[in-house]
């Protein structure tokens, strides 16, 4: 059983997940880009989790299909990515140098924005919630699983 934490930059979610980021100056035990997957073979992770990570990706609908890859067929993906609001605010932030963050993207994500993006990756997603951070802002998060090879097929 293996089970990555994509993303992890120096905040791993638990020693017993292997921590995967795009950055060599984090506690990841892999260092490479997110959107190419291939030191792990199809169907060979049950957990994957990604926090506020993905939406610093350019393609992110390739990690998604990266993280539907790599999943067993009963594997979990459990993904939080920041709401419209804290996007922006972040990119606010960062361009007037009030906090400084290392990413230059934010992808802005709507609740139909981003469960799209991920039904259009082949995930299924079992369940999405708004998870409170300081009001009034909110991450979305969504659990998901392996889905079919035809994405017109989900439903969820």
């Amino acid at each position: 059983m293996t089970s990555i934490d994509l993303g992890c930059g120096n905040n791993k979610i638990s020693k017993f997940f292997v921590g995967v980021d795009n950055y060599s100056a984090t506690q990841a035990d892999v260092t490479c880009d997110m959107t190419n997957l291939s030191m792990y073979k199809d169907s060979s992770v049950t957990i994957v989790t990604s926090r506020r990570a993905i939406q610093h990706v350019e393609d992110d609908v390739q990690v998604f299909r990266e993280i539907n890859r790599i999943l067993t067929p009963d594997g979990v993906a459990i993904i939080e990515v920041a709401s419209t609001l804290n996007s922006v605010v972040s990119q606010m932030l960062n361009r007037l140098k009030i906090k400084k963050y290392r990413y230059k993207l934010f992808h802005i994500y709507t609740a139909s924005g981003i469960k799209k993006r991920v039904r259009e990756s082949g995930l299924r997603i079992v369940t999405y919630a708004k998870s409170p951070t300081k009001l009034p802002f909110y991450n979305h998060v969504i659990v998901a699983m392996k889905g079919e090879l035809d994405v017109n097929k989900n439903t969820a």
